[in-house]
């Protein structure tokens, strides 16, 4: 019993002091799991004793929290926590520093890739959007970095996106601009510093792309990852920019172009490798490892 409570008290130094627990902020709760770097001693005492603590949020306050351990008295569930005042902010200060929004769409038959459904039928189209989100977060969970879901409506159950330590917000805002403005205020007002903004259909992406793109945000001011189609599969941001979001020529070949013009003169902007992200019959055929798994039979009519 002494050996957990020394325990609960080593979990409230290391999150005052600023390591990076990993974290889930989801309907209200935050969940804490410990990184398996921290101590080797540590994660044996929680693997054993299945130990996870679960604080619930009213306001910017904490209003309750518990252990699953059944044999810690209450009084020492309670009191080292009650310190912890203002934690939303606290965590979101010492969290997400660097976050990534990844825009996405619940798997629907008819609601995805529709220009794509119109060539190669809405299953496949369908198939095809499910086979890119699998491929985009795969990436994430290589690359290891602070994500923020962003849903078009509220997750589909089972949510394929979740994964510990992954936010989950809803998409607010009439059109494509309006809802990535909406996302990265939220983020910079998080206290993020560095924001970079991805779609879950480039079936190149790769965890090296997310290392660039954050490391260049140390010189740059904006980071662009221009796709093949005059268009940009990445957006990176230092400090909010919303003239970059509206009145612009969404999924045109001038999208780009128009909205670096946007920038005030002498923004430093750089740009990532050019990549092809997937809307289109072409799009799709210009990847052969993909495509060969959609496309239509020659028994089809």
């Amino acid at each position: 019993m002494a050996y957990l409570f020394e325990l609960f008290f080593e979990v409230c130094y290391l999150f005052l002091f600023g390591c990076q627990l990993i974290t889930e902020l989801y309907s209200g709760e935050i969940k804490l799991y410990l990184e398996k770097e921290y101590s080797a001693e540590l994660e044996a005492v929680v693997s054993e004793k299945k130990l996870s603590v679960t604080l619930t949020i009213e306001g910017d306050y904490i209003n309750e929290y518990d252990f699953e351990t059944p044999s810690v008295p209450y009084a020492y569930r309670i009191e080292p926590f009650k310190k912890f005042q203002r934690l939303r902010e606290d965590f979101c200060t010492l969290s997400i520093m660097e976050i990534l929004l990844v825009f996405c769409k619940n798997p629907v038959r008819g609601e995805v890739k529709t220009r794509l459904a119109a060539d190669l039928g809405e299953t496949a189209a369908l198939a095809v959007y499910e086979a890119l989100g699998r491929h985009t977060r795969h990436v994430l969970r290589i690359w290891e970095g602070a994500v923020a879901v962003f849903h078009a409506t509220a997750p589909a159950t089972p949510n394929a996106w979740t994964h510990p330590g992954w936010l989950h917000q809803i998409q607010q805002g009439d059109d494509l601009g309006a809802r990535m403005e909406q996302a990265s205020s939220w983020a910079f007002a998080q206290g993020a510093t560095k924001v970079c903004l991805i779609g879950s259909d480039l079936w190149t992406l790769q965890p090296s792309d997310l290392e660039q793109a954050f490391a260049a945000l140390d010189s740059w001011s904006v980071v662009w990852g221009p796709a093949s189609d005059g268009g940009y599969y990445l957006l990176g941001l230092t400090q909010p920019q919303p003239e970059l979001f509206y009145n612009l020529p969404w999924s045109q070949p001038e999208l780009l172009q128009q909205s670096q013009a946007r920038l005030p003169k002498g923004t430093r902007q750089h740009l990532l490798r050019e990549q092809n992200d997937i809307d289109t019959l072409a799009d799709l055929q210009a990847h052969p490892d993909l495509y060969n798994h959609f496309r239509p039979s020659e028994d089809n009519s």
